[in-house]
């Protein structure tokens, strides 16, 4: 019994998901199938021929069908969907070429299709079909448009993303707005993904029907064609080639059949086959515009590019044919001849308004790769005006905008394209990070980040970026909560450590940056900035060993790094390492010669090694550079007085004491020098003048002063 439990218990989801997918159907279906109707067509005895779909347009004035379907028709009935009866139908206008009719009634008080805005009808549109074939039990069915096909003769065709049994012959495709774009066509009977648009059609609508007298239509080398071209785009090519094969025998002259041969051939990979069977077509019909097309495509294809242009050029003498312009412009995007490809593009624009957001989206690629911004966004706005969820043309006005400085409105085509390509979410958030980066707009790049991680809570880069935009506001307790969070998400990534290394560093605490950047180097072990940062780290927390570490690794990598050298000689300094320290300043001043810290370091680190004519030598070339530091000029007066040099001590303690009158090292310094030179009398005045300043170190001068005495 349990397993049975949870059976039942799996099974009923699944029903539920069904029974509302129906309703949903359900609705669509009674909201249509009143414009749907029945056709029963009957021959001259009145005999039954077949039974088939149309659908009515034009205030109930016209039913469109399959023009197969009336073959050997004399008597037509139509029922409608919602269960109304149509007088007898007895003339008709066909395009045999595209195996439509259209049937002529009188107006009556019935549900009609409104025609769709075919220009707006691309790949991806949601539609339907209805078939009342069994008018007891309608049938629906939905799905997209795959791809448009335009082919000669004014044929446009529908590649649907569903197959149609033959029950939906003479089926209307409609769009979820109940508008009418094309018919089912099924022609022998075979199921087919094809469509044809009602397009061609609408020419028809003025014009007087001719009755119908019973016609055979299947023999029509029309609709044979017709046949093959749904056999090719159903992908049967083999049973399109063997039709085109009968109709060759019979119809040698005809072009359309060579034509299609050669889409059959090229199918098949037969290229210079297929090239002699477009050629013929053009013997035959020398205006054959699309056969240019297609040879200059097979041209590009076997890399013979001139050719491809010539032919695609002889399209355009025949007539102003638009895919000619449009596979120009492709072209020349190939031969990387862009003003060429833009020029094609223009003129596709012009010469197929209709579609002429396929033109400016090229145009907006091709503008924005040569940095016409501008251009590219008034294209760009084109295609948006008629697919505003276009990813390609939502980028380009995105992209162009940042580069123009129109921030805002690049935030918001990226803000917009997050919701519909999601698939690249984090790049889009990423541009537009990078685009407030630039304009210093952190409170904003706050506030996106924050919505970015509601939606995006597992992906580290919204934490990460929210973090740096707390840095850079200063708010470093609020960057440290966000980078720890995404850290725990993500401990190994390298980005969230450092800013967070960053943060501590910025609040001085010291210990805990260090602990980030050796967390970071786990991760990437010779990252020259994380060496870098925590040798200065190391070094301002007194972790001189550490920092002498770390900046010694940098300099591995980046040996002619100033500061780095610098620094190092401090950590150098403070282990007591003035070898090393003097080493590393040489090498500051061999790289920046202006660099006078150094020099005034190098004086202090040769004192220390008592060297003290280099001290004297560095501290004299920093007193080059800033004469009047009392403390260079203090330290080159004591290394005057280790080296021996009295006379020079005297008088550059004199000197600091002429600057700062008070500084009892000095006094006290200058009177021992006195005393080294038997000068008792000056030592006394300098100890006269320390008993004021400092009585410690006049008592200290006094019995160096007395020892002399004895």
């Amino acid at each position: 019994m349990k397993k049975l439990q949870i059976f039942v218990f799996l099974l009923l989801p699944l029903f539920l998901y069904q029974l509302l997918f129906s309703e949903e159907l359900s609705e669509i279906l009674n909201l249509n199938k009143g414009k749907v109707v029945q056709l029963k067509i009957k021959g001259k005895k009145k005999e039954a021929l077949r039974i088939g779909n149309g659908f009515l347009v034009e205030e109930g004035k016209f039913i469109i069908t399959n023009l197969h379907l009336l073959s050997g028709g004399v008597y037509i009935t139509a029922d409608t969907g919602d269960g109304k009866k149509l007088d007898s139908i007895l003339s008709y206008s066909p395009l045999k070429f595209s195996d439509l009719a259209l049937l002529y009634t009188k107006k009556r008080d019935t549900n009609f299709f409104a025609m769709a805005d075919l220009t707006r009808i691309g790949p991806g549109e949601k539609i339907y079909a209805i078939s009342l074939k069994n008018i007891k039990n309608p049938q629906i069915l939905e799905g997209n448009i795959n791809t448009i096909y335009k082919l000669p003769q004014d044929i446009t065709l529908y590649h649907l993303s569903f197959s149609c049994p033959n029950a939906f012959d003479g089926a209307p495709i409609f769009t979820e707005a109940g508008e009418i774009i094309g018919i089912v066509n099924t022609i022998g009977e075979e199921d087919s993904s094809l469509g044809v648009s009602i397009g061609s059609l609408l020419s028809l609508m003025n014009k007087e029907g001719q009755n119908l007298t019973g016609e055979d239509f299947s023999p029509l080398t029309e609709l044979k064609i017709f046949h093959a071209i749904s056999l090719i785009h159903n992908s049967r090519n083999e049973k399109a080639s063997q039709l085109l094969n009968e109709l060759s025998n019979t119809e040698s002259t005809n072009p359309f059949v060579h034509f299609y041969v050669g889409m059959i051939k090229e199918a098949n990979n037969q290229r210079e086959e297929a090239l002699k069977s477009y050629q013929k077509s053009i013997q035959l019909k020398p205006d054959f515009a699309e056969a240019h097309i297609k040879i200059g495509s097979l041209y590009e294809k076997i890399g013979e590019q001139e050719k491809a242009i010539e032919s695609y050029k002889n399209a355009l003498k025949v007539k102003i044919f638009p895919d000619a312009y449009y596979s120009l412009g492709l072209l020349y995007e190939r031969m990387n001849k862009t003003e060429e490809a833009i020029e094609s593009y223009k003129n596709y624009v012009l010469s197929y308004p209709e579609y002429a957001y396929r033109g400016y989206s090229r145009l907006s690629i091709l503008y924005r790769l040569s940095g016409k911004f501008k251009d590219a966004m008034e294209s760009a706005q084109k295609v948006l005006e008629k697919f505003p969820d276009d990813i390609d043309a939502n980028y380009t006005f995105s992209f162009s905008a940042e580069k123009l400085g129109e921030v805002d409105k690049a935030v918001d085509g990226y803000l917009k394209l997050i919701k519909i390509d999601k698939k690249r979410a984090e790049d889009y958030y990423i541009y537009i990070v990078n685009a407030l980066t630039k304009a210093e707009k952190y409170h904003r790049i706050v506030e996106i980040s924050k919505d970015f991680i509601k939606n995006y809570p597992l992906l580290p880069s919204g934490y990460l970026n929210l973090g740096i935009a707390y840095i850079h506001l200063e708010d470093y307790q609020n960057a440290i909560e966000v980078l720890s969070k995404a850290i725990k998400i993500d401990p190994s990534n390298y980005s969230l450590q450092y800013n967070l290394g960053i943060c501590y560093t910025r609040l001085g605490m010291s210990n805990e940056a260090i602990n980030c950047f050796k967390e970071c180097l786990k991760i990437k072990p010779n990252d020259s900035t994380t060496l870098y940062n925590l040798g200065v780290v190391s070094l301002q927390a007194g972790n001189f060993l550490e920092a002498k570490n770390a900046l010694s690794s940098y300099l591995k990598i980046n040996p002619e790094d100033v500061n780095a050298h610098y620094n190092l000689s401090i950590a150098f300094m403070n282990l007591q390492d003035y070898e090393n320290a003097s080493i590393h300043l040489k090498e500051v001043l061999k790289l920046d010669p202006q660099h006078y810290r150094a020099r005034y370091n190098l004086g202090l680190s040769y004192f220390n090694k008592k060297d003290y004519k280099n001290a004297i030598d560095a501290f004299n070339s920093y007193l080059s550079f800033h004469p009047n530091d009392k403390n260079a000029i203090y330290n080159l007066a004591v290394a005057y007085l280790m080296g021996g040099f009295h006379s020079e001590a005297i008088q550059f303690f004199k000197k600091v004491i002429s600057l700062d009158p008070n500084n009892a090292l000095a006094h006290y310094n200058l009177g021992y020098t006195y005393l080294l030179l038997k000068n008792k009398f000056g030592a006394l005045e300098e100890y006269n003048i320390l008993q004021k300043l400092n009585p410690e170190l006049a008592q200290k001068l006094k019995g160096f002063i007395e020892k002399i005495k004895e």
